[in-house]
């Protein structure tokens, strides 16, 4: 498990409202090489058992293309550390967010990942990195994407159905401390047999930043109404997670630069028990 180290907090100021959950839990975050900035991202943090996990794509935390091994990077630099913006419990007046910078070691001191990928390899583009929040001042607020339960792929997401993307696309202001939504269709049926049997594609567009970024399923209430009729409560809605988004299936192409790819959550289950250090597996 890593630590992190602190930064000075800053404040962001911003109009009164009550903040959707999902806002909270969607963290941008920057690569570091050396200590300069090489690429930014989205993650969140799940929680297992009391421990934290920093959640992003394999391709975020190793800085390679998940097909080639090749670096993304145009200095060919491999990412060694990550950042990561939280806001603090305390919000004076209800209309200041503090936001604390904490800094997280993805290799060890023998250049060693410290972060986790799928026992698949990276054809799973998901990776976990153990960490330990450690700000003295003891007011981060943590926002785990697992606070309510994951949708059950088979009775509940369905193609056709709205999903949201929320995350940090490059070039946004990450001082504005919330991030952006973007409104996705479920574009195949989620349940198909073989390469694609545990990942699900969405009709979707989105910008470069948005990696990593935690996916929302809209679930509404059933009320009762008068006449005894059911009808769903969009005032009562629940956003429930139910994927991490990993990017566009090519962004070379008009047709496939539209289409995303999620992996469910379990696929974050999956690696938090049985792991296997980050790297590149050759097929």
């Amino acid at each position: 498990m890593t630590s992190g180290y602190y930064r000075e907090a800053s404040a962001v100021r911003f109009a009164r409202y009550r903040v959707r959950y999902p806002s909270l839990v969607a963290r941008p975050l920057a690569l570091l090489a050396r200590g300069q900035i090489i690429s930014r991202a989205t993650g969140f943090i799940y929680e297992n058992a009391g421990s934290m996990h920093l959640v992003s794509n394999w391709h975020v935390f190793f800085g390679r293309d998940i097909y080639t091994g090749a670096a993304k990077h145009s200095s060919l630099a491999i990412p060694d550390e990550v950042e990561v913006q939280f806001p603090a419990k305390l919000i004076s007046d209800e209309r200041e967010i503090e936001l604390h910078t904490g800094n997280f070691p993805l290799q060890s001191s023998s250049e060693k990942p410290l972060w986790k990928m799928h026992p698949k390899g990276q054809e799973v583009d998901v990776a976990v990195l153990p960490i330990n929040i450690n700000n003295p001042n003891d007011t981060t607020a943590i926002a785990p994407v697992n606070i309510s339960l994951p949708v059950n792929m088979s009775n509940g997401l369905r193609v056709a159905n709205d999903v949201f993307i929320v995350g940090f696309p490059e070039k946004f202001p990450i001082e504005m401390a919330l991030p952006i939504w973007k409104r996705g269709t479920i574009a195949a049926e989620p349940l198909l047999d073989g390469e694609y049997a545990r990942k699900f594609f969405i009709d979707v567009a989105t910008r470069p930043g948005m990696s990593g970024s935690p996916v929302f399923y809209r679930r509404n209430e059933v009320i009762m109404l008068d006449d005894g009729t059911q009808a769903s409560s969009l005032l009562e809605a629940e956003f429930v997670p139910c994927g991490i988004y990993s990017g566009r299936i090519d962004t070379s192409d008009q047709f496939a630069a539209t289409i995303g790819i999620v992996w469910p959550l379990g696929f974050i289950e999956e690696i938090v028990a049985n792991g296997v250090a980050g790297g590149f597996v050759r097929n």
